[in-house]
């Protein structure tokens, strides 16, 4: 019982925040940032504070963090410039393109894979 009341004094304590973190951002990232957070009702210091602390107990960035490859680079600079986009009329006519594809390109793999076992390839349908 000891300890459960010292666990409690423990987690209640707040550490006083001395200390200051000061950075340069871009005003509209800035301002749009702070308008979310406002939304989840989180102040600004209290979002790096939080960031602050999923680094410390991940020991690392709580995200992903990397350099795009070429093929991504390729495809980022494609979609801005509007090449090779796909337009749908519903997120329904998205999705069975999606299924679609999937199944052509699994029908494929089943496809050659099976000519060297000898066997046929069976066209199978997902369904989401």
């Amino acid at each position: 019982m000891l300890h459960l009341d010292y666990i409690k004094i423990k987690r209640n304590k707040a550490m006083p925040k001395t200390e200051i973190v000061r950075a340069r951002i871009e005003p509209d990232l800035k301002h749009e940032v702070e308008e979310i957070l406002e939304e989840l009702g989180i102040k600004s210091s209290d979002a790096i504070n939080m960031l602050f602390r999923q680094i410390k107990l991940l020991r690392g960035i709580p995200f992903s963090v990397s350099i795009p490859n070429h093929e991504t680079k390729r495809a980022i600079s494609d979609a801005n410039k509007g090449r090779g986009l796909k337009e749908y009329k519903s997120v329904d006519s998205l999705f069975n393109s999606i299924i679609k594809d999937a199944d052509n390109t699994n029908n494929k793999t089943v496809q050659k894979g099976s000519k060297k076992a000898g066997v046929r390839g069976k066209k199978t349908r997902r369904t989401p």
